[in-house]
């Protein structure tokens, strides 16, 4: 999960904070609760379509950068900027999908995503194991398990959470927020240190 990604998911949160406050504080004599719904959803989507074309322009770039210069960029930085499209793809589907703009099947999906990008990780440090033994040591494997394992259970706790109510799923949703804002503070200062490379 990179800094874009997490940006975005608080945006999403906020939003459905929002549309959670407003349906629990508003007085009905006062507003229209409907117009409020609507005006949220719409907004959602707005969002996410404007996360979107960027998402994809972004990839775009990086693609165009490759074609004029072989591995201007290496392919593990495109295939972020890929995995960014689909993230936003996600995000959109989930604000269109059921006319809520705190639709939960966003953060299922976002959790399905790093789940699989961990386990694509595993497998390439894997193959350069086979290729090269000791290109990656038992510790970083171990590591990597390990990160499969917790992303595997927020995608269980993801589902499990699918019909609870919109608190529990809020409550969840900043833990998760505010997990990921600890790694980026993690990443900062290993970068700061140049040993990024050995945790990520």
């Amino acid at each position: 999960m990179n800094l874009r990604q997490i940006a975005a998911a608080a945006a999403m949160l906020a939003i459905a904070g929002l549309a959670l406050h407003q349906a629990h504080s508003a007085d009905p004599a006062e507003k229209d609760s409907a117009q409020l719904k609507q005006a949220s959803d719409d907004f959602a989507i707005r969002y996410a379509k404007a996360q979107l074309r960027l998402a994809e322009l972004r990839l775009a770039k990086a693609q165009e950068m490759n074609r004029r210069v072989a591995r201007t960029l290496a392919k593990g930085v495109v295939e972020q900027f890929a995995n960014d499209v689909t993230f936003a793809k996600a995000q959109l589907e989930a604000a269109q999908g059921s006319g809520k703009s705190d639709s939960f099947s966003f953060w299922v999906r976002r959790a399905e995503l790093e789940l699989a990008d961990r386990q694509e990780q595993l497998r390439i440090a894997n193959a350069a194991n086979q290729r090269v033994p000791g290109a990656y040591q038992p510790i970083d494997l171990d590591r990597m398990q390990a990160a499969i394992e917790l992303a595997g259970l927020r995608v269980e706790r993801a589902k499990e959470l699918a019909d609870a109510p919109e608190e529990a799923k809020l409550v969840w949703q900043l833990e998760i927020i505010a997990e990921e804002l600890n790694r980026v503070d993690e990443m900062v200062t290993l970068s700061l240190q140049n040993r990024l490379s050995e945790f990520f």
